[in-house]
């Protein structure tokens, strides 16, 4: 993968829930967990009937970055551009099982 490819900066977050001992309301909080450059793409037609796809049928964009050994991303995680908020909708793929490449598919949410 190209450095140059690699163009938009994103915030990858991950949940954190809490109960509130007075209601026993439950509330969410996004922690931080990297900080990494990615490239972000529409998943077009062309790229909807690929088989890695067609379990996350939902998915609007594709995000790629470098493998992130340290980081523990799941589906639980959503990924921050800017104002976007892109849920990650299926595991991310390994490409190649080369520890190389991470591609997340992700569908954005709707504010």
């Amino acid at each position: 993968m190209k450095a140059g490819s690699l163009k938009h900066r994103v915030t990858i977050q991950t949940p954190t829930d809490s109960q509130s001992s007075a209601t026993g309301a439950v509330s969410r909080t996004w922690a931080t967990l990297a900080t990494v450059w990615t490239r972000i793409e529409p998943v077009g037609s062309k790229e909807g009937s690929s088989r890695a796809l067609a379990s996350q049928p939902e998915a609007t964009h594709k995000v790629t970055m470098r493998y992130q050994q340290d980081k523990t991303i799941t589906t639980h995680c959503r990924v921050i551009y800017g104002t976007r908020v892109l849920d990650i909708v299926g595991p991310p793929l390994n490409w190649d099982e080369a520890n190389r490449m991470l591609i997340l598919y992700c569908k954005e949410a709707i504010a």
